[in-house]
């Protein structure tokens, strides 16, 4: 078996930032070469000025990272498919092994490039979308075809 391709995904930049910088060094120290995919542009909880921080981080740390245009919360079908095409271009292109996935919309959109591209993913869940009174028409716009 050749070298381990390991793709990180989470919506946003600040989910890398905050919970997963220790996660790529464990990955590493396997001897896996890792990537991060996320939104760098619309980065969550961190301004945009630790994003480039963290893009300068990954960089030292001899991580790949890819932007990937994830919206916040259920995003929208276009936005969704648009996410999932983006992912599926970086399996393909970098020869990705693995997944390990963060965020709701993120382990979805990430599971599903996972089962169209044949590669394996972790979903690691830091929160639960789903509630008491929510709709199944709210829940639509995760699933993109």
């Amino acid at each position: 078996m050749g070298k381990q391709r390991i793709l990180i995904l989470a919506t946003t930049a600040s989910m890398i930032e905050q919970f997963n910088i220790h996660n790529i060094k464990i990955l590493q120290s396997l001897g896996a070469e890792v990537h991060v995919g996320t939104n760098f542009k619309n980065p969550g909880t961190i301004t945009k000025d630790i994003s480039k921080q963290l893009i300068s981080k990954l960089n030292s740390m001899n991580v790949t990272y890819h932007q990937i245009d994830f919206m916040r919360g259920i995003g929208t079908h276009r936005a969704n498919k648009k996410a999932l095409q983006q992912v599926c271009h970086v399996i393909k292109e970098n020869s990705i092994t693995g997944i390990h996935a963060h965020s709701p919309l993120g382990g979805i959109i990430g599971r599903r490039a996972g089962h169209k591209m044949n590669v394996k993913v972790i979903y690691t869940a830091h929160g639960l979308q789903f509630f008491k009174g929510g709709t199944i028409k709210g829940l639509v716009h995760f699933f993109p075809n």
